[in-house]
């Protein structure tokens, strides 16, 4: 095997790997692959298929070409004919006969281009046809893929996800703990009055309330006409 033999036996080994990578890790990356290989093909093809087009132009001009040519010769040889000059009309109808037969043959090859043309371009058609539709699959598949990939990502969200209810049982067992603290606080410091006789003004602040309604009692029986 030569050098050039083995290059190419590495690289298509290599080429092969990678597609069988690709196909196992992802599939959708491999079909745009050969979609968008078959498309150059197809562009490729469509190349060729226009040159084929030109060519039936080609072939259509010049076998009109051709048949003007014929006519015209004819016509000289009448011409010539008509003013007794044989010679002169022979050598037109020659050209005329020569004209002919190239128009013949001409004619010959324009139906056959002109099969091949319509063929291929029948062919073009029907494939750049089966690779858009196949391009609108690949976009309805990715598309549901997508949206496949959406709702378990959501799934998977939601199944992790707890919502408030958490945080909200911490926060009642932290409010709790506050009010067991307040009530702490506020008892601690009734002791702390109660043994440093710090209510001695609110002890004052009763008397003092206890004394006004005493006195306003006494207003309200003299206003009556009792007795105190």
């Amino acid at each position: 095997m030569g050098l050039f033999s083995r290059i190419k036996s590495i690289c298509q080994a290599k080429a092969e790997k990678a597609v069988t990578a690709m196909e196992k890790q992802d599939p959708a990356a491999l079909a745009q692959q050969k979609l968008n290989r078959a498309q150059e093909e197809v562009n490729d093809y469509r190349k060729a298929v226009q040159k084929l087009g030109a060519e039936q132009k080609r072939l259509e001009a010049e076998l009109a070409t051709y048949k003007t040519d014929a006519k015209k010769w004819g016509k000289n040889a009448e011409t010539a004919l008509q003013a007794e000059n044989e010679d002169l009309a022979r050598q037109a109808l020659e050209r005329q006969t020569t004209a002919e037969q190239n128009a013949a043959s001409t004619q010959t090859s324009l139906k056959n281009v002109t099969a091949q043309f319509e063929n291929a371009k029948d062919n073009l058609l029907k494939n750049q046809k089966l690779i858009r539709d196949q391009q609108a699959q690949m976009a309805t598949l990715k598309a549901r893929q997508e949206a496949a990939q959406a709702n378990k990502a959501m799934r998977e969200a939601t199944s992790k996800f707890s919502g408030c209810g958490g945080a909200m049982s911490e926060i009642d067992r932290f409010k709790q703990m506050v009010d067991s603290q307040d009530a702490e606080a506020e008892a601690a410091e009734e002791i702390e009055q109660e043994l440093t006789g710090g209510n001695v003004d609110a002890q004052f602040a009763e008397m003092e309330k206890a004394r006004g309604v005493e006195d306003k009692l006494a207003a309200m029986k003299a206003k009556m006409g009792q007795k105190a």
